[in-house]
């Protein structure tokens, strides 16, 4: 009875302490952290005494556990927040960067540009060099316009055989303009050479001399218009002897190509033979018979084109409606041979009937 009294005791004892402890201010409760699974034992909690310290803890919300989708992205809200400001951050910094960078080489640019056109206005572009010409001739040929700063050879890349053309640098602009003046249509070597500045926009144009230009004119005047150019060259170079007409020495390609650039001709393809070509005063009476010649074939020509294409279709359909297979010819059945000996033993009638020719009558019966 004793010990059921003192049981009692404790019990009522322990209720009336957790009653207690839960009517107390939340200024007094300690509130545990969620996933410790132990309660602060403090002992101003359990004295039921209102510390600083218990006060300021029973303020601060307790850890969240994440239980779901909904809490992990709640988590993770002000992380992200914060990654995307520093993205921002990043590409505004990227941005100013490839600015500079572009504005850097543009400058550089601009300034490389000013390099080019400073070295071209000091620069000499030589071209109809014989091959060979050697550096140190054509160096001794333009040392008087100026100090020359460097001279380059141009030469083909796989074989490095010179390709009659060079650049020469001088210390100023001055001795550029010098050269052209003085230097243009030198020869060397058998090769007239022509210089121009590299800064000059337009193309250098090859030129026969006066005097062949004006022989040239006279014989197709006096009785080669309307002929070939090898006509034209083999006769200049009989009123020549012992000169050779070679284009090639005043930079040209060919005769042809040298023929292009006499002041008041021009050439015109053959009728028949494509590869050659006729030379003519531009406008002449000549000229225009010619063109009128011409225009007449051409005619001709797309007539007879168009006759054709229109017989074609007329001419198929005439051989599909008259089409038929063809009849084959009767096999005859030739019969058995005689033999030698019947053939020898057979008499001849009438010798003299033998040996005359058939007649027209005997053909037609044997046909």
């Amino acid at each position: 009875a004793a010990s059921a009294a003192a049981s009692a005791a404790a019990s009522a004892a322990a209720s009336a302490a957790a009653s207690s402890s839960s009517t107390a201010s939340p200024a007094q409760v300690d509130v545990p952290v969620a996933g410790s699974g132990k309660a602060d034992a403090s002992p101003s909690v359990e004295q039921g005494v209102a510390t600083p310290e218990s006060s300021q803890r029973a303020h601060i919300a307790p850890k969240r556990v994440i239980a779901s989708y909904d809490d992990a992205v709640d988590e993770a809200a002000p992380a992200a927040g914060t990654s995307a400001s520093q993205a921002a951050a990043s590409s505004i910094t990227a941005d100013s960067r490839a600015t500079a960078a572009a504005a850097r080489a543009s400058k550089e640019t601009a300034r490389r540009a000013k390099v080019a056109e400073l070295l071209n206005t000091r620069t000499l572009f030589v071209t109809n060099i014989s091959f060979k010409a050697t550096e140190q001739e054509i160096r001794d040929w333009l040392a008087p316009c100026g100090s020359i700063r460097s001279i380059r050879l141009s030469r083909d890349k796989a074989t490095t055989r010179f390709l009659g053309y060079a650049h020469v640098q001088f210390e100023s602009a001055a001795a550029v303009v010098k050269a052209m003046q003085q230097c243009d249509k030198h020869e060397l070597r058998g090769r007239v050479m022509r210089v121009t500045s590299v800064s000059k926009s337009e193309k250098l144009q090859f030129e026969l001399p006066a005097e062949i230009e004006a022989d040239i004119k006279a014989l197709i005047q006096e009785a080669y218009e309307g002929k070939n150019l090898s006509c034209i060259k083999d006769a200049w170079q009989k009123r020549h002897p012992g000169q050779k007409l070679d284009t090639a020495k005043w930079g040209f390609k060919n005769f042809s190509s040298a023929m292009k650039t006499i002041g008041g001709v021009c050439l015109e393809t053959h009728l028949e033979k494509t590869l050659t070509n006729l030379a003519f005063f531009e406008g002449s009476p000549a000229h225009v018979a010619f063109l009128e010649t011409r225009r007449r074939k051409e005619q001709e020509k797309e007539e007879a084109k168009r006759k054709a294409a229109e017989a074609e279709p007329a001419a198929e359909g005439e051989g599909t409606a008259t089409e038929c297979p063809a009849a084959k010819a009767p096999r005859l059945d030739p019969g058995p041979s005689p033999s030698p000996a019947a053939a020898e033993a057979k008499p001849t009638a009438d010798p003299a009937a033998a040996a005359a020719p058939p007649s027209s009558a005997d053909a037609c019966a044997r046909n």
